[in-house]
Parts: structure tokens; sequence; C-alpha cells
């Protein structure tokens, strides 16, 4: 779809990067909160610019788009070819996601249904595993279920899911997509977990709709000692912090992660040995196998969709990940669809519904 020219100046988009291996932190540090890098990205999708096409298209003199030009083609997020630049990631734009989202709607009603069975059926099973939930209050608990249910069922959609990275960025083994935001829009997911030298890992699902408060994957990310306090914490080992680790802990309280009872400290998340997360996954092997066919119905779908929506460059790429890419689209409207409908009930802005640690 063209776009009219200085549409950008004056109503700008906005554009999120999903990003899968090497310095991912990078690139979201890049395009987060720089609202210029997002819309060069935008404006070169469908149309090669010059950098005077750029200017105009938003709204900003070319002097002052020559260092984020130059930023992104070194990390091959865009190319110069001829005096013109193209997008060289692909881009879930308006457009796509709105006809993808209506089209695999009812697999996703149909999905959340699922769960919420799940969820009504099997929550006192799932309790006399005997793992500490960090809280007693189900409502927590169900939002755990719900993240793990879609990490199992995610990693069994990866197996039998074949991709192939086609090209590098910024000569790392990194892949980049974007994804263009808006006010409908279902929201982003992060998804990610961090260990300590000891096999402790702590896991991370932050979804947008949980509100607008730092994700838990940024506040750990690029942190390696905040990672190993909680984890020894959730270990019960709290007789040698330092200094420094005894401020991470002032703001692991304030944060909500932890409370404090006389000398001890309470972790609020839940925390399983392998063997009790053995056997939750046991639990619900069923439904994961059910949720995992269902995203591959629904990848088939939008990566269809994709393709007529990806410029003639990028079809080739957009053939081969698009189903793998969309799995966080399933992720994220499938949660709004439990939100809207009570299925999932929103927490305060200080809980941390979907994460949690498996000790080794």
């Amino acid at each position: 779809m063209e776009r009219t020219k200085g549409d950008l100046s004056f109503n700008p988009s906005y554009l999120a990067l999903m990003v899968w291996g090497e310095n991912a932190h990078e690139y979201w540090d890049m395009c987060r909160e720089n609202l210029i890098v997002q819309n060069i990205l935008l404006a070169c999708y469908n149309d090669r610019c010059t950098v005077e096409d750029i200017s105009l298209q938003i709204g900003v003199a070319v002097p002052y788009l020559e260092r984020d030009l130059k930023k992104l083609c070194e990390k091959d997020l865009l190319i110069q070819k001829g005096g013109k630049y193209e997008t060289n990631i692909i881009i879930f734009t308006k457009e796509f996601s709105e006809e993808a989202d209506g089209k695999t709607l009812p697999l996703k009603r149909e999905m959340a249904e699922i769960i919420n069975k799940c969820l009504k059926e099997r929550i006192e099973d799932i309790k006399s595993i005997g793992f500490n939930r960090g809280t007693p209050d189900d409502t927590f608990l169900k939002w755990l279920i719900t993240h793990i249910i879609f990490r199992e069922a995610d990693s069994k959609y990866g197996k039998t899911y074949g991709i192939e990275f086609t090209k590098n960025y910024g000569g790392t083994e990194t892949f980049v997509c974007g994804e263009e935001m808006f006010p409908k829009h279902p929201g982003f997911i992060l998804q990610s977990g961090r260990r300590n030298a000891n096999g402790d890992e702590i896991f991370f699902m932050d979804f947008s709709i949980c509100g607008p408060r730092e994700p838990d994957l940024f506040y750990f990310d690029r942190y390696p000692n905040r990672v190993n306090v909680i984890l020894e914490i959730a270990k019960e080992n709290t007789t040698e912090f330092s200094e420094n680790d005894l401020s991470e802990i002032a703001e692991f309280i304030k944060r909500g992660f932890v409370v404090k009872n006389g000398d001890e400290l309470i972790l609020k998340l839940p925390i399983f040995t392998k063997e009790q997360y053995e056997k939750l996954k046991i639990l619900i092997d069923d439904v994961t196998n059910i949720i995992a066919v269902k995203m591959r119905e629904i990848g088939n779908i939008t990566t269809d969709i994709l393709v007529q929506h990806t410029p003639i460059p990028l079809k080739k790429e957009a053939e081969n990940i698009g189903a793998w890419t969309r799995k966080a689209d399933c992720t994220t409207s499938l949660v709004k669809i439990m939100v809207d409908t009570g299925y999932l009930q929103q927490v305060a802005d200080n809980a941390h519904p979907t994460t949690f640690i498996m000790l080794a």
C-alpha cells in the first residue's frame, strides 16, 4: 500500500522491533524511543526513497536524518542502492495485522475456551504439586499457568516448524522484524529467560495488556547481578549479600518482587523445582498439544496473508518465517480475549503474574 507523501510528518506511525538472537537490546534501544528511526523504516517499506523523499515523508530536515540512516544501514535494517533506501526487514503493517486478526479470530476464541476449561478443571490438581506459588491468589496462578501453557505449546510448535534464517543483521546471528503499532493493536509480548552459573533460571513472559509498567524482562536484562540476587533469595540464601545487593533488594521490595518480614525476605514469585515443573507439564500436556496445533493453523493463515502484504524483495523471507514469527500474535490476541471475557483478571501495577523461577 503506497502512502501519500508527507503523511508521516503530521501523523507518525509507531514501530516496535521483534528481535531474536545476539545483541537484541541494541536493536530495541535504537528503535524503542526514536520516532524518526521508526518512521524511516515505515516510509521505505513499500517505496524505495531518496533521503529527500524520506525528509518529505516524515517532516524532518535532511541533516537530522543522516546519523539515523547510517546506523540503520550499519545494522542491515536499511539498504542503500543507487542513492535510494529500502527497508530490509519484514514489517507487520496495520493493514496486515487487521486482516490477519480478523481471519484468525475464531481459532483464537477456541484456544481461549480450551485454556479456560483447563484452568477451571485442573487448578486444584496443579496446586497439589506443591510448588511455592509466591502468593495464594488464584488470579495469579491462572496467569502463571497460561504463561506455561503458551511456553510449552510454543516449544512443541517450534519443533514442527522448520525455519531457516535467510540473512544476518549487523554481522550477527540475529533476526529482526517490525510491527506497526496502532490504537486497537492487541499489544506485545516479551518472552525470555535468564540463568545463573548454577543452572537456576528465571523466566519472563511480559504482556503489554498487564499495564504500562516496565516489563520484567527489561528490568533484569543486562543486569546479571539482579538475576543472581533474586535467584539466591529463591533458594533462601540471604546471609551474604553485599551493599550493592542490598540496594537491589530494596528496589525488589519497592517493585513488588519481594516482601520483608522482620529479617526474612519472601519472594512473591512462583518457584518450581525441576521435578515439580515436569509434573505440571504432564498435567497440561494434552492442552499444550492442542494449542500447538492451533498455533500452526494460525501461522499458516497469517503467512499467506503476510506474503500478500510484503514487498517483492522480502516475499521469500515472509514465506520462510511468517508462521514462526506470528506465534507471538497468537499469544497477545488470545490473552486480550481472555482478559476481555474475564477468564483472566487484571492485577496491580506492582504485581508480576507471568514471571517464575525454576531451581536446578
